[in-house]
């Protein structure tokens, strides 16, 4: 398992599992069945609670904990 750092910020959070994991905001996009501007989006700060925070966490085996900082 990936080791996740304390990042205060959604979006700073977003980018890094995206990039660890090295996957695009396209290929976020399709495991979340979203579209890339919204990933896009939310790795600007735009969007402070994505409706697809836990697929994202169950498809990259990543806690629901970790991304939403709860």
């Amino acid at each position: 398992m990936v080791t996740l750092k304390n990042i205060p910020e959604l979006a700073e959070r977003l980018k890094y599992i995206r990039k660890i994991n090295g996957l695009s905001q396209i290929d976020v996009a399709r495991i979340c069945e979203t579209t890339q501007q919204a990933i896009q989006q939310a790795e600007a700060g735009k969007a402070k609670s994505p409706r697809y925070l836990h697929k994202l966490s169950l498809s990259l085996d990543i806690p629901y904990e970790w991304l939403t900082m709860n």
